[in-house]
């Protein structure tokens, strides 16, 4: 008599798994969307675009209901928002971090890695989302407009500081002394003036050379001293 036990019971299933393994190789692709032109090799990933034309959301959070279409999606919302697991942490600060690539991407500050390079100057980032930025001066684009003087930004972040000159709003606030500036850069350049950096010839040298102060490459280094 034939053994029908756990192990043979196993080998259509074992079948079906190498039958598909070889479409990588063969490039067959025998699942068609009827709503678009993608094709895929495996029917998991097939019924899970069939989703996106659907709106079928099957995966649901027990805590807050929004739903999803992959349970992958479910598992890192429940992370990430309610659950505030952190697993991965940096082998060199010991920081943690709740994806992979978040942690890939703290790492490079450490290693010094900067893989994105600008086509058109050559300059590197770390990060392709700051490079994607820095290609806007290249290429002129301002999409960020002021609504009330029309003046163009390439980065929401300088609009929204723009933005605070006409409504007369100074969130940023010097914990030294009180004074308040509209833009954030005006309160970093201002709070030279309580760094450790003092210029006897004029503290308007630190304003207008902050940048240098930064890297200790100060003008009339001479005059600078610690206070």
């Amino acid at each position: 008599m034939i053994s029908t036990g756990p192990k043979l019971s196993k080998i259509p299933r074992l079948l079906g798994t190498l039958q598909q393994h070889k479409r990588l190789h063969t490039g067959e692709r025998p699942y068609h969307c009827p709503f678009c032109d993608k094709t895929y090799i495996w029917s998991s990933d097939y019924r899970k675009h069939i989703r996106t034309h659907t709106g079928e959301k099957p995966y649901v959070c027990d805590t807050c209901g929004k739903d999803f279409i992959r349970s992958s999606d479910l598992r890192k919302h429940e992370r990430n928002m309610h659950t505030n697991d952190k697993p991965f942490p940096c082998k060199h600060c010991g920081k943690t971090f709740n994806k992979p690539l978040s942690l890939k991407r703290h790492e490079r500050k450490h290693l010094g890695e900067r893989p994105f390079s600008c086509p058109d100057c050559g300059k590197t980032f770390a990060l392709a989302s700051r490079m994607a930025e820095h290609q806007k001066i290249h290429t002129g684009v301002r999409p960020f407009a002021c609504s009330v003087c029309s003046k163009c930004f390439t980065k929401s972040s300088n609009l929204f500081e723009h933005e605070a000159i006409h409504s007369g709003e100074r969130p940023h606030k010097c914990t030294e002394c009180g004074v308040a500036f509209a833009m954030a850069s005006r309160l970093v350049r201002h709070q030279y003036i309580h760094s450790k950096f003092s210029c006897v010839l004029s503290v308007s040298v630190v304003l207008g050379f902050h940048e240098n102060v930064v890297g200790y490459k100060l003008p009339h280094a001479q005059h600078w001293h610690w206070i």
